[in-house]
């Protein structure tokens, strides 16, 4: 009886404790105001809002986790959620179910925590690159009065009127697009990353192993919130993980078909993201080459040919669309938005010692507790078993880590680590075989019980569930409402047809101005920014352009609020305060 109050009572004390950070956790947060993460500045290191965040996480989650694990041993709670897991695994439809988890999740969030709005600008981009290759084109026309229609990561020279970044993550949104899914296209995408991670995880280890780095991949908040936006790192990382699992496939039992499909599909992560891209082919070529099969160097040469055209298809298609972009294969839209001559400029660009260590230590701090929203969670990739195969992930995830000593950027924080988002599924896989592996070096002891590694794993959910995921959603909540008011205003005010202009940045949100027009000046609604021009100055313009729209004016107030006034009302003030504008064209093939 001695035994099992002790046992209780430890437990009803650490749980006591936990519960204690999580108050101090609120009260920091408290003091901190609504959400750290709200401070939208900083591509090159973070804001300093973030690092307290992450300080104050780390000294309030980490402690409460260990308190939760203990008192979760002390109440036997591992034998018990032991039995479920077992159950759950030897369960046929168990993978289905977190495929179907994850698509109504993403796409929840995208409804109701982003309102539909746009996290980064970029979203707008490939929005804009997708209504492009859905006319079937690659370029468009350029519009009359150009400089009116110039917006970030946008393109408008005498060449056309397109998006600065590659055709491929468009392609999937312009393919959903044509069957009215477009919303659901990265949903769909994050569902079928996490069927190939299973894949990949029940060919270098085994059912159950995969099936646990699936449940890791479900409910990590960078997988499942960047699932909610139009992003392109999920189609990124689906694309290179199939890769993978085609080089795994080959090194089982090598047929020149899989070597094929596993080019194919690199070729096609190029197209979406050449960086890293490109990092990933000499990764896959030496383990190409390395593997051990029984079809000698003559078969080895042949299906490593073959892999090579599948990856020089998407070079090909990136080299052809750069042709018809900017009349040169190896000149990109990058090129012309960054105005640099050569790749190497545009390699080198922002390169500092100091730049490069922040890109490198804030992407690995942040990916610590992004992968899964409770710290720790990363180490048990190490202890992953030395089958055949762990070396091709972790080459891999050593490129992505050399992608940010190349182009070294903090980059946005919306919804985590962006730019090593593709180490999610990888480090899933090794983390989940980490966690199941039998033997444990004798330093870990205490860990070695397999019922105090689901106690981990529980303990680390509700840590999750209560420190990070509240402070995160309300942020993403808050800085999609500060982009998405200017258009419920417009919605409220304005007819069905109408031109609005406006002026400054929005704040709060990485998305800093409002949508493009589509390309052939389509929408209900067409958004332009105002620039150096006078009232007057829009006035012409828009009456000539767009004679039967309604014209309008969004103004945003020091704080960020948006008013919306019609056109007419700020010219008659403007000749009645008569001031001379301020001229600053800027150039048109940037935004």
């Amino acid at each position: 009886m001695r035994a099992w109050w002790s046992d209780r009572a430890s437990a009803l004390l650490a749980l006591a404790g936990a519960l204690a950070l999580l108050a101090a956790w609120g009260l920091l947060l408290d003091q901190g105001g609504s959400g750290f993460l709200l401070a939208y500045v900083g591509m090159e290191y973070p804001n300093i809002t973030e690092i307290v965040f992450g300080y104050y996480f780390l000294l309030t989650a980490a402690p409460a986790l260990l308190l939760l694990v203990f008192a979760l041993v002390k109440m036997k709670v591992g034998e018990r959620l032991m039995a479920y897991w077992d159950r759950f695994a030897a369960w046929p439809m168990s993978l289905a179910l977190l495929a179907g988890f994850v698509l109504l999740a993403t796409l929840s969030l995208r409804a109701g925590v982003l309102q539909g709005a746009a996290t980064t600008q970029d979203e707008y981009v490939y929005d804009f690159i997708a209504d492009t290759l859905e006319a079937g084109r690659l370029v468009n026309e350029v519009p009359d009065d150009p400089e009116h229609f110039a917006n970030e990561f946008m393109i408008l020279n005498d060449r056309g009127w397109f998006g600065k970044y590659p055709i491929g993550h468009p392609l999937l949104l312009a393919a959903a697009g044509k069957v009215g899914l477009r919303n659901a296209a990265v949903p769909v995408v994050s569902a079928a990353l996490l069927v190939v991670t299973f894949v990949l995880g029940a060919r270098l280890y085994d059912r159950r192993t995969a099936l646990l780095a699936a449940v890791l991949l479900a409910v990590s908040p960078q997988f499942l919130l960047t699932g909610a936006t139009r992003l392109s790192q999920p189609a990124s990382a689906l694309f290179a993980s199939l890769g993978l699992v085609g080089l795994v496939a080959w090194e089982r039992r090598p047929r020149a078909l899989t070597a094929l499909g596993a080019g194919l599909a690199f070729g096609f992560a190029l197209l979406v993201r050449p960086f890293p891209g490109l990092l990933f082919v000499p990764v896959a070529a030496a383990a190409l080459l390395a593997g051990q099969h029984g079809g000698g160097p003559r078969r080895k040469w042949l299906h490593a040919a073959l892999v090579g055209a599948g990856v020089l298809g998407g070079l090909a298609a990136l080299a052809a669309v750069n042709l018809v972009q900017t009349g040169d294969a190896f000149r990109t839209g990058y090129h012309i938005d960054y105005k640099v001559a050569d790749t190497a400029a545009l390699v080198s660009k922002g390169h500092s010692a100091a730049t490069v260590t922040s890109s490198v230590m804030n992407g690995l701090a942040r990916l610590h507790v992004w992968q899964a929203g409770f710290p720790l969670l990363l180490v048990c990739a190490f202890f992953a078993r030395p089958v055949r195969g762990r070396r091709l992930l972790w080459g891999m995830l050593g490129a992505l880590l050399a992608y940010r000593f190349l182009i070294p950027k903090a980059g946005v924080v919306s919804t985590g680590p962006i730019y090593l988002y593709e180490a999610l599924p990888w480090l899933a896989v090794l983390c989940a075989d980490g966690l199941r592996r039998s033997e444990m070096p004798s330093a870990l002891g205490w860990f070695t019980a397999r019922s105090r590694r689901i106690a981990f794993l529980a303990g680390g959910a509700a840590v999750a569930l209560a420190f990070f995921w509240p402070v995160n959603l309300e942020s993403l909540y808050f800085g999609a409402r500060r982009h998405q008011r200017a258009y419920d205003m417009v919605e409220r005010a304005a007819s069905k047809s109408a031109v609005v202009f406006y002026e400054a940045r929005i704040q709060g949100t990485w998305a800093r101005y409002l949508r493009n027009p589509k390309p052939d000046l389509s929408d209900d609604v067409l958004y332009l920014r105002k620039r150096a021009f006078s009232y007057a100055e829009l006035e012409e313009f828009a009456a000539r352009r767009f004679p039967d729209r309604e014209r309008w004016v969004l103004l945003y107030s020091n704080g960020g609020n948006p008013r919306l006034l019609p056109l007419s009302d700020l010219v008659e003030k403007e000749r009645q305060e008569p001031r001379p504008p301020e001229r600053l064209r800027i150039p048109v093939s940037g935004g």
